[in-house]
């Protein structure tokens, strides 16, 4: 991986202030192909995020030489590190927030603040890739009204909202009851694959109290994200560090999606549609004929390659469940 999705150098230079080993692990389209099935059939349920493909392989080079590994679940959604954090504070502040936030930040607060007045499901603090109004497209239309029929996919989110009106409270607790837990099943199925041991020194009781007791304003301290994990360190990491972009665990799939990738998927999903004959095919053929003719790169690209990731998330299930109960 190159560009934004590549932060070997800073890893080498975090590694050398420590004298610690480092590892490069390196991945490519061909990977993703090779390994794309085996690791929903260890995840044994569709997941949303693309994360998992970069878990998996990273946690298939560690095997090698370890058996136990660390992991930082929990730091950012306990020490205020995502922009979301930034777009709840910064409603009190708005001067303060233009002034002391990226580009990108300021979108995310935009985002948060304004669009749930336009699709109300934009309003739960979490990732949204099929909105209700893409639902109505893609589905086809007695399974749509047998799913609302039957689910209530927002039941407990909007409980949680007209029992917490406080928005930095009911962040919190959407991550720690929604998001996190979500994120450890992907962590503990991906490193068990490998029958290592994934450890979560953030998320320990006495560190989740310790946070919990902190408030946003010293979390958000100078408009700086996660400002007390960096105050910490500042005078122990290389100073490139802290002034790199924040970027998760990024995976490049949407851009392999358009490229590499591109005639893989598309035969993928549409050589295998009889897994999933409760989606429109024909809109979900207009959905990636969509996504990769486009000319100029968005930010929807990336919602776009996560529909894209779902659908063949549900083909592999389906198709592992045939398997398991043909007989």
């Amino acid at each position: 991986m190159s560009g934004f999705y590549d932060e070997s150098k800073e890893a080498r230079q975090v590694a050398k202030a420590f004298g610690c080993s480092n590892t490069r692990v390196e991945i490519g389209p061909q990977d993703f192909i090779d390994n794309f099935e085996n690791i929903l059939w260890h995840l044994d349920e569709p997941r949303v995020g693309m994360g998992a493909f970069s878990q998996y392989m990273v946690a298939k080079c560690a095997s090698r030489d370890v058996k136990v590994i660390l992991t930082g679940h929990g730091g950012d959604e306990f020490f205020a590190g995502y922009p979301v954090f930034k777009a709840v504070y910064g409603k009190q502040h708005i001067f303060k927030l233009l002034t002391n936030s990226s580009f990108r930040e300021l979108m995310f607060a935009v985002y948060f603040n304004c669009y749930p007045f336009i699709k109300k499901e934009a309003g739960y603090f979490l990732p949204n890739i099929y909105s209700q109004r893409s639902l109505k497209k893609v589905l086809m239309p007695d399974f749509l009204d047998s799913l609302k029929q039957d689910t209530n996919y927002y039941q407990e989110l909007n409980n949680l909202k007209a029992d917490c009106h406080d928005e930095y409270k009911r962040l919190t607790l959407t991550y720690l009851k929604y998001f996190l837990p979500a994120l450890f099943v992907v962590e503990d199925k991906i490193s068990m694959a490998f029958s290592l041991e994934s450890r979560t020194p953030l998320c320990d009781n006495e560190m989740l109290d310790f946070a919990l007791s902190i408030p946003l304003s010293a979390k958000l301290s100078g408009y700086e994200l996660k400002h007390i994990p960096r105050t910490a360190m500042r005078r122990r990491l290389p100073r490139i560090i802290f002034k790199l972009p924040k970027r998760g665990f990024p995976t490049p799939l949407s851009r392999w999606f358009k490229k590499e990738l591109r005639q893989y998927i598309r035969s993928f999903i549409l050589d295998n549609y009889s897994y999933i004959d409760m989606f429109n095919m024909n809109n979900v053929e207009k959905l990636i004929a969509g996504f990769q003719s486009a000319k100029f790169k968005t930010p929807l690209d990336e919602i776009a390659a996560y529909k894209i990731w779902t659908l063949m998330n549900l083909i592999v299930y389906f198709k592992n469940q045939h398997r398991r109960y043909k007989n």
